[in-house]
């Protein structure tokens, strides 16, 4: 078994993502506890001769091997659909490097160098680089949306405690005001020391005033941030559309005569399928106003129960984060059917309208 390959494999992976596969397949690191070990040492025990069948397994079901799709087939049938989309590369090397047959291994080995030699590799990594970014700078962007609206509600209990404070000196004004015309008739002195206390109470009364107007206009501030955060990640959403569109074009470009293989079409019932099409703002525009599918927000999808009354669940891959994909697929595996990339959604789409 060639190393470079499982190197390769590690490379995508970030120091939290390799110690969680040292953990889950209980692998021992000489000299090191898993938390406290260095990346080098975490993937040299990883791709250790007696250990590196456990990973492959766990590489297997992380890139969702297809060994029906993949064995058995020519290098040059391997190569062009790496070349039409490199995003089968893990796909395919996984299926490869794991199966029993040592031509398959060989294989691997010999696909491995072409599509590195080619640049295909490159392609990849940077499609799964840019993805990666994309869903840190959401997460930190969540983490602060989080953080402001914490903030806002601390603020908005402190203001609503100022009101209550603000309320019961403006009821003691009124009181001891009331009681200053009561006591007007006393001497002098008491009329003095209760003109004090009045004094007093007016200027706390306007101290307080103005710590209300300054929360209020704090407040207002952190709405406004909360709202350019917002269209912050508005802006991002774009960019990953962007993003989708120059990857396929690149995938276009690389062999534009041969078209994408479409699911298999199935003969229509009297009352048809109800079908669910998940993925972002992207599939949403793809599936315009079609009646045959109904689109479910990914944020929605992963809800429990929010799939069940579908006969079909159709995952729009190219618009979906990994973990997300991963988790439709865990959680409705018996019909959940993969959709690749938009001209497979078109196809699909075109011939559900017959």
């Amino acid at each position: 078994m060639n190393k470079e390959i499982l190197d390769w494999f590690l490379s995508l992976k970030n120091d939290d993502e390799i110690r969680h596969l040292v953990k889950v397949l209980k692998i021992n690191v000489s000299g090191f506890r898993v938390n406290n070990a260095p990346r080098s040492s975490l993937i040299k025990s990883l791709i250790n001769k007696n250990k590196s069948i456990p990973l492959i397994s766990e590489l297997h079901d992380i890139y969702e091997g297809d060994p029906e799709k993949v064995l058995g087939r020519p290098l040059n049938d391997l190569y062009d659909l790496v070349a039409k989309s490199h995003r089968e590369i893990p796909r395919i090397l996984v299926t490869l490097i794991g199966s029993n047959e040592e031509h398959d291994r060989q294989l691997a080995e010999e696909l491995f160098f072409k599509i590195k030699d080619q640049g295909l590799l490159k392609c990849f990594e940077d499609d799964d680089k840019a993805q990666r970014e994309q869903m840190e700078r959401e997460s930190r962007l969540e983490k602060t949306i989080q953080e402001l609206e914490g903030k806002i509600q601390s603020d908005t209990k402190r203001l609503k405690n100022i009101e209550d404070k603000l309320s019961r000196v403006t009821k003691n004004y009124e009181e001891e005001t009331q009681k200053y015309k009561d006591e007007k008739t006393k001497t002098t002195g008491e009329k003095k020391k209760l003109h004090k206390e009045n004094q007093d109470l007016l200027q706390e009364n306007k101290e307080i005033k103005k710590q209300y107007e300054a929360l209020n206009k704090k407040v207002t501030k952190l709405e406004q941030e909360k709202q350019i955060l917002a269209e912050i990640n508005s802006g991002l959403e774009a960019q990953v559309e962007e993003i989708s569109r120059k990857s396929l074009f690149i995938e276009t470009s690389v062999e534009p005569e041969k078209s994408e293989s479409v699911p298999d079409a199935t003969e229509k019932d009297q009352e048809k399928p109800l079908v669910a099409l998940v993925g972002r703002s992207l599939v949403r525009r793809l599936l315009g106003n079609s009646q045959e599918v109904k689109f479910i927000q990914d944020t929605e999808a992963v809800l429990d129960g929010m799939l069940d009354e579908y006969d079909k669940v159709l995952i729009a891959s190219f618009d979906l984060p990994f973990l997300t994909r991963k988790q439709l697929m865990n959680s409705e595996k018996e019909k959940v059917q993969i959709i690749s990339d938009q001209k497979q959604l078109k196809s699909y789409l075109k011939r559900e309208a017959r």
